[in-house]
């Protein structure tokens, strides 16, 4: 019935502890408050990644923050934590990419402070979990809005991640690739973690702005846009993603076996 798919379609699958943190906001209007939670996220997010330089910067022009900014998403407060692991909290705004960053680098600072955070929101609200985690199992098993990289098409390749597994960079590609999520372009915007270098920073964004255009050019009228995005992102940000990863393993491959000792 109509009821039942605009029930599917308004579902909340972020936890309680995403809507706690809107609170302070929740008075204001809509722009007004995602231009203010945007703004400060993006603020936070430019002032970690310049701190070393500016090889990074390219981030701001990858279509992952464009889309981000366009629909005041969390994934810019969320990598944050890659570089304060005191704010480890914000993994707990969106738990599936957070896991992703957890695993990046554990971190016993992070996983306190996140444990503090839905500490707090159960002492507001103790069955969300419950609640949330119906809406996740019904879109695992029946809308599947939220979908696992490594399922898409080719998505299987992700896998080779698990070479540099003993490496930050490939711990978060494969944990990104195995996390359900919604494969618009934003989420994948912790992939620029991957990049140790100006060069590599500026392929993932050359890459991610060709996703967009070739997300553009397929799009047909009537299809769903989010769904119509997933083969660009996985093709063009996700395998990129992959081939820093495999380049960095063979780069330190090649550096260990020609820094070893010959013995006669």
């Amino acid at each position: 019935t109509s009821a039942e798919a605009l029930a599917k379609e308004t579902t909340l699958y972020y936890p309680f502890t995403a809507v706690l943190a809107a609170l302070p906001l929740a008075r204001l209007s809509l722009g007004v408050a995602s231009a203010i939670f945007f703004g400060l996220s993006a603020g936070l997010l430019a002032y970690f990644i310049t701190r070393d330089g500016l090889w990074r910067i390219h981030i701001f022009a990858s279509s992952s923050f464009v889309l981000a900014a366009l629909l005041a998403q969390f994934s810019p407060l969320v990598m944050a934590m890659a570089f304060a692991p005191a704010a480890g909290f914000v993994a707990a705004l969106k738990p599936n990419i957070g896991l992703a960053l957890f695993a990046r680098r554990p971190s016993v600072r992070a996983a306190i402070s996140a444990a503090a955070f839905v500490g707090v929101s159960l002492l507001v609200f103790p069955s969300w979990p419950v609640h949330w985690l119906g809406n996740v199992r019904a879109d695992v098993t029946e809308t599947a809005v939220h979908v696992m990289p490594i399922r898409a098409f080719g998505g299987w390749l992700l896998l080779l991640s698990l070479l540099h597994w003993k490496r930050a960079s490939g711990r978060l590609l494969l944990v990104m690739s195995c996390v359900p999520q919604l494969l618009f372009f934003y989420d994948a915007l912790l992939l620029w973690l991957i990049p140790r270098t100006r060069k590599q920073s500026i392929f993932l964004t050359a890459c991610s702005q060709a996703a967009a255009v070739s997300w553009y050019f397929f799009l047909r009228e009537g299809q769903s846009i989010v769904r119509a995005a997933a083969p660009s992102v996985i093709w063009l940000i996700y395998m990129p993603a992959l081939m820093l990863v495999l380049w960095q393993w063979r780069q330190e491959r090649v550096t260990a076996s020609t820094s070893s000792p010959v013995v006669l």
